[in-house]
């Protein structure tokens, strides 16, 4: 039986097994970087990039997260969103935020895809370890709504009395909606339109409030009275098709009698 001798083992280490252990140690970069230099290599190439391009719409203080995805802490990215875990520690290839910055399958920063320098950077950090010096359980992510500002909208807000706006074309408004339009016109550098013919004004009345255009009786009995009347009649016709809806009194004996009639 052979034995190994004190300088038989010596023996076994020659110089190609000496080349094969530096090279396995300069290539493995977890083991040939300190702590120290990651922590460096985080705050000064990681973080940066993160605060500029990330923490708009991934941070506990974004004003809505996207994709329940919070970037602002070490928690966070290997916590994830809804497509999985921002970051495989050492392993770029299949972590999330890599392909976010490659633009595959995802796309982060939507603005423009980083340089490839800046990509490098994740990737060695990523296989490095992604040693990350912000502690701490991931931030709860928030819905981005904020419930007491959009109760202030005016649609959730309770009817109150209103002054209308102040208008420089006075003889131009009839009603106080009228003066809202006419305010928003004049912002606007913009005249109104000059009043509808009697026919045009008939047709829109019913085309907004029936869906039908006016029989041709109709038309005609309101064509041939240019009193002021007329006007009035009609006002009344849609204050009473108004009601009829408001009341969801919406079969056909309560509105075919007021679509029917010739005045």
């Amino acid at each position: 039986m052979n034995t190994l001798t004190p300088r038989n083992r010596l023996s076994c280490w020659s110089p190609q097994f000496f080349v094969a252990v530096m090279f396995l140690v300069l290539a493995a970069p977890d083991l040939a970087l300190p702590a120290d230099e990651k922590i460096d290599f985080f705050e000064n190439k990681i973080r940066p990039v993160l605060v500029k391009h990330c923490y708009q719409c991934h941070s506990a203080k974004a004003k809505a997260v996207k994709g329940d995805l919070l970037l602002d802490s070490k928690a966070g990215m290997l916590k994830g969103g809804d497509s999985g875990p921002a970051i495989v520690i050492g392993e770029p290839a299949e972590s999330n935020l890599i392909k976010a910055l490659k633009y595959d399958g995802y796309e982060m920063p939507p603005e423009g895809k980083l340089s490839e320098a800046i990509i490098s950077d994740f990737e060695q950090w990523i296989s490095t370890g992604a040693v990350d010096p912000r502690t701490g359980d991931a931030p709860l992510a928030s819905s981005g709504i904020n419930y007491a500002e959009a109760l202030k909208f005016w649609s959730f807000r309770p009817l109150a009395p209103a002054d209308p706006p102040r208008i420089r074309t006075r003889n131009w408004a009839v009603t106080d909606i009228d003066r809202y339009i006419l305010s928003s016109l004049e912002k606007q550098k913009l005249s109104p339109a000059d009043p509808a013919a009697p026919g045009t004004l008939l047709r829109r009345a019913y085309f907004d409030l029936v869906g039908l255009p006016p029989s041709p009786e109709q038309l005609q009995a309101f064509l041939s009275d240019e009193t002021e009347e007329a006007r009035e009649r009609l006002r009344t016709w849609q204050e009473q098709v108004l009601a009829a809806v408001q009341s969801m009194q919406l079969d056909s004996a309560a509105v075919l009698p007021l679509l029917l009639a010739d005045d």
